[in-house]
């Protein structure tokens, strides 16, 4: 398993003439969310026995050391860098055309799945290589709502928290970690969700954070007393503690995605939720979302010109599959319990039926 910074290669199991060379699986991990190594392996053992094709994980880095956007750009990096060295190239290359041929499925779980979302929805492009299917379970797809407890469209069943599971306050305590100011969790790519439709609410007013350690006090006194004399201000001014962050309630905004001028055509998605899970509601809006941009792709648009028509012959019809929403009691997770490997199973399946597509 060969290392190229954050991507580890897997090859298929059983190596044959039947390998699929034209196909790459990508598989994102929880990472900082319930990050769980032994979940992690068990995945990828799992989709590596069932897939046909290479496997590639992508080990982005998250946390309070790498906050966002750093797993995006590591993200599109390692995509970038699997497009680049493991699809095959055209035998005839043409100006304007991609120079490499074939099909991608991404696996991702919470944090993985948020991720995953946000790379199948962008990198589906009509006429070039990119995302035929997406498999995400409980996937984090709007980070603006966590701030509001009582904001749940779906009340999960059991209000027991136990030490697998992601209680409400745990995503407002990963949110601080994970994102530096609130305009970072209100980009499409952090909350999927805003691809669809318009927060509901006003990005909120950023208070810089208070200084480490009594050294940066300092530096921060010192060139505020030099600024107040270039000024030729007098006495210090009484300090007035900063307010906390305003939060502005404002009416969600639906967004026609994708629009026909992005060259889109999105992939299937199955979404995997767990019914004690705190993010179901999420998931419930989003299969919704999804099944309502299918249906405008179907809808014929206005006349287009020959090149237009053309491309879209040669492109698959939208098929009756393209979302599912698959219900597991609990929490639902990929795990290395026997209902864990079971659901994890069921999504390989499900993705190596696409990829033959």
């Amino acid at each position: 398993m060969p290392c190229v910074t954050a991507v580890w290669i897997y090859h298929p199991k059983e190596a044959s003439s039947q390998t699929d060379s034209s196909s790459v699986a990508v598989y994102l991990p929880r990472s900082s969310v319930l990050q769980n190594e032994a979940h992690d392996a068990s995945n990828v053992e799992t989709l590596r026995d069932t897939l046909s094709c290479h496997l590639v994980k992508i080990n982005y880095r998250c946390g309070k050391d790498h906050k966002f956007p750093a797993p995006v750009h590591d993200m599109l990096t390692g995509y970038d860098w699997i497009i680049n060295n493991l699809l095959p190239k055209r035998a005839i290359s043409r100006p304007g055309r991609s120079e490499h041929v074939g099909r991608l499925a991404i696996c991702g779980e919470l944090l993985g799945g948020t991720l995953g979302l946000g790379l199948a929805l962008s990198e589906c492009r009509i006429g070039e290589p990119g995302i035929v299917a997406a498999a995400i379970n409980n996937p984090i797809v709007d980070w603006t709502t966590v701030h509001d407890r009582n904001w749940m469209p779906f009340k999960p069943q059991s209000k027991a928290h136990t030490s697998n599971g992601l209680a409400w306050d745990d995503l407002a305590q990963y949110r601080e970690t994970l994102f530096r100011r609130p305009s970072h969790y209100f980009d499409p790519f952090a909350s999927p969700m805003l691809f669809f439709r318009s927060a509901e609410l006003e990005v909120p007013d950023y208070v810089e954070e208070q200084p480490l350690d009594e050294m940066e006090e300092l530096i921060r006194f010192e060139r505020e007393e030099s600024l107040r004399e270039q000024l030729g201000l007098g006495a210090q001014p009484d300090i007035v503690e900063p307010e906390p962050m305003k939060s502005v309630k404002k009416r969600r905004v639906s967004r026609r995605f994708p629009s026909k001028a992005l060259s889109l055509r999105l992939p299937n998605v199955r979404i995997e939720s767990g019914s004690d899970a705190v993010v179901s509601g999420q998931a419930i809006e989003l299969a919704h979302q999804l099944r309502q941009s299918f249906e405008r792709q179907r809808k014929p648009g206005p006349a287009r010109n020959e090149t237009s028509r053309s491309e879209d012959r040669q492109d698959p019809d939208v098929t009756v599959d393209e979302v599912r929403h698959c219900w597991h009691p609990g929490l639902g997770l990929w795990d290395d319990t026997a209902a864990g490997k079971a659901r994890i199973l069921e999504a390989a399946m499900w993705l190596k039926e696409h990829l033959a597509k």
